[in-house]
């Protein structure tokens, strides 16, 4: 956390300040979940946990905030500038902070009525962003794909209020999501940070298969688990093939590039 803090104090970036909370709120996190399971703190380990893990797509929401529409300006063929309303920003900060403040804590009809209005200001913010030539850019499809399995996931908590589902499956909605919004920011920071062009991304078509594998491995851990339960720990164990199998293809592809020297002859 200070080194992190130092640059962007020194560089007075306070747009990037709230990177700091975070990373306090991990440390606080970290010294409850230790601090439960040697039986100081009641419910240590489990505050320690989801409060972390809220605040891991807190960052996410944070992070594509600003990096979806930079993307796709970038990546599409036509000059575009994508909407980005105040209002949208301000609203949806507040709404994930009262929807996980409910769900860690009371877990009351409120988190019901806030991912409602979550997963509407979502969609409109999709719906400013979206442009058919994201199709053909598997490093912008993906984190979009990536928001929508988010934005999924809180209109799972209100069909959880008239049709219960299975434990955990909103939980395991935005894990999903932050994987493959993590492996698609990984394919592409390595490419800008080893030289390569980050618009013409080795094997395109290897990615494509790489991104298409998690959200595969998504539907058979949400989607299928909701309609047939039955087949839970094969669905299971589907999901947990295609995931080992797209982040080891990535490693694969991806790990000489952090063994070589920087294809544009720069530092680094």
């Amino acid at each position: 956390m200070l080194f992190i803090a130092t640059p962007i104090i020194k560089a007075k970036n306070w747009i990037n300040l709230p990177i700091i909370f975070k990373l306090l709120i991990f440390i606080i996190t970290n010294i409850l979940f230790y601090s439960g399971i040697l039986g100081y703190t009641e419910n240590g380990q489990y505050l320690g946990i989801y409060i972390a893990f809220y605040t891991i797509v807190a960052f996410i929401l944070m992070m594509i905030r600003r990096l979806i529409p930079f993307f796709i300006e970038n990546a599409v063929s036509k000059n575009i500038k994508l909407k980005n309303s105040k209002f949208l920003d301000l609203s949806s900060m507040i709404l994930f902070i009262v929807f996980s403040i409910d769900t860690i804590f009371f877990k009351t009809s409120i988190i019901q009525i806030s991912g409602l209005l979550l997963f509407i200001v979502h969609s409109i913010r999709m719906l400013y962003w979206y442009d058919g030539e994201i199709w053909n850019k598997p490093l912008v499809w993906s984190l979009y794909v990536a928001y929508g399995i988010i934005n999924l996931a809180s209109l799972l908590t209100i069909v959880n209020y008239f049709i219960i589902l299975p434990i955990g499956v909103a939980i395991h909605n935005f894990s999903i999501a932050i994987g493959l919004i993590t492996l698609s920011m990984m394919s592409r920071v390595t490419l800008g940070h080893t030289g390569r062009n980050v618009f013409a991304p080795p094997k395109v078509r290897t990615l494509s298969v790489i991104f298409s594998m998690l959200i595969i491995s998504f539907i058979f851990r949400v989607i299928t688990i909701i309609f047939w339960a039955e087949y839970y720990q094969q669905f299971i164990i589907i999901a947990q093939l295609l995931w080992i199998f797209a982040f080891g293809l990535f490693i694969f592809i991806y790990s000489k590039m952090f063994f070589q020297k920087r294809v544009d002859g720069l530092f680094g």
